[in-house]
């Protein structure tokens, strides 16, 4: 049977150590000189916004990170909201009253689809009837290291980086880098595309 269901948001239980982007690039890419750090944390909470965007925009995690989902049910091919996702930590569920953890013999990831899916001859449990019945955590990221970030990645972050610190200086080139960014989103939802 197929399940036509709303997938419920994730929360990020812990964040990227890293960003794909250091400090010095940022400074290089909107033309300050790499002894200038009056606008280091400007620029940090920049590349950590244009970071986010990226991934919002493309639908995926680029550096790896933990997260967690509260969900009223679980069904054989449940989708994660990002991708690609690398681990399930565990499962747990409320059967009653007490929350339990789900044996992994019963469940796997499908890295390729990032769904979990039931394992041959398996079944979910009974649980309780309550909107947080089940609790997934997972890790999520396609890097784990900035350096293997792919220069697409990087450059589209760059380029959002700049168009929100020109926006703050008052420059007026600002819809040029949001065009190229935007352009670089379409070339990666092309090249991504099933």
């Amino acid at each position: 049977m197929q399940r036509h269901m709303i997938v419920p948001r994730s929360t990020v239980t812990v964040q990227p150590t890293q960003e794909p982007v250091a400090l010095a690039e940022a400074r290089r890419h909107v033309e300050l000189a790499a002894t200038n750090v009056d606008h280091d944390a400007i620029l940090l909470g920049h590349i950590q916004a244009a970071r986010e965007q990226w991934e919002r925009d493309t639908s995926k995690c680029l550096i790896s990170r933990t997260l967690q989902i509260k969900t009223h049910e679980i069904y054989d091919g449940f989708r994660f909201p990002e991708r690609p996702v690398t681990a399930i930590t565990s499962i747990r569920f409320y059967p009653l009253t007490t929350i339990e953890t789900l044996s992994t013999d019963i469940y796997e990831l499908d890295a390729l689809t990032s769904t979990v899916r039931l394992k041959y001859n398996q079944v979910w449990p009974s649980f309780a009837d309550r909107w947080d019945a089940w609790e997934i955590n997972y890790t999520a990221g396609e890097h784990s290291e900035p350096s293997q970030v792919p220069g697409i990645d990087k450059q589209a972050i760059l380029l959002y980086v700049g168009y929100l610190f020109r926006g703050n200086r008052g420059d007026d080139d600002r819809p040029s880098d949001l065009k190229a960014y935007e352009s670089l989103v379409a070339r990666h939802m092309r090249s991504t595309y099933p």
